[in-house]
């Protein structure tokens, strides 16, 4: 739409020329051709809008906004990957395998599997964490896999001082 005072190109909803002010859509309020003169204290309808029918909601004239995009909800900390993921996996197995060994085998090759097999995985396993903990995130996994070998050191550990007891006693009546 141009003004019909200076000819600046205008946008078609404006009022007024951001040029010189001019009244570019004047509201004529007059009464619409076939109706009666509205009573005192009634709104004027106006020339180009629609009459308001009883029971439904009026329309809002001029310019509604686009809706605005909003981007699907992803929660917090899940778009970057874990770190070191792989070695909190590792870790867990390397544990539960040699929790697994002291607990049910009890021959010795597999107690000094569990030896090295859990020094192995509460190694793996702190490298997991602090990688995690470098970026404020917790690797569970890694955390079992700590548990679990913490856990068969201990176990090895009473087993090791009981066989070390009963042997010492055993030489001594020898």
């Amino acid at each position: 739409m141009f003004c019909k005072n200076c000819g600046t190109k205008c946008d078609d909803f404006a009022a007024s020329c951001p040029s010189c002010g001019t009244v570019l859509n004047p509201v004529i309020s007059r009464p619409v051709t076939g109706q009666s003169t509205p009573m005192a204290g009634q709104p004027t309808p106006v020339v180009g809008q629609p009459t308001p029918v009883a029971g439904q909601p009026t329309p809002t004239p001029g310019y509604s906004a686009p809706p605005v995009y909003h981007p699907p909800y992803t929660p917090a900390g899940s778009s970057a990957p874990l770190p070191a993921k792989g070695l909190g996996i590792a870790g867990m197995v390397l544990g539960i395998v040699s929790l697994f060994f002291v607990c049910f085998c009890y021959v010795t090759f597999f107690a000094v599997f569990s030896v090295f097999g859990s020094i192995a995985s509460i190694i793996l396993c702190a490298l997991a964490n602090s990688k995690a903990n470098a970026i404020g995130k917790s690797n569970g996994m890694a955390k079992a896999g700590m548990i679990c070998s913490c856990i068969a050191l201990g176990i090895l550990t009473l087993i090791f001082m009981i066989a070390v007891l009963f042997l010492g006693s055993l030489f001594y009546y020898i």
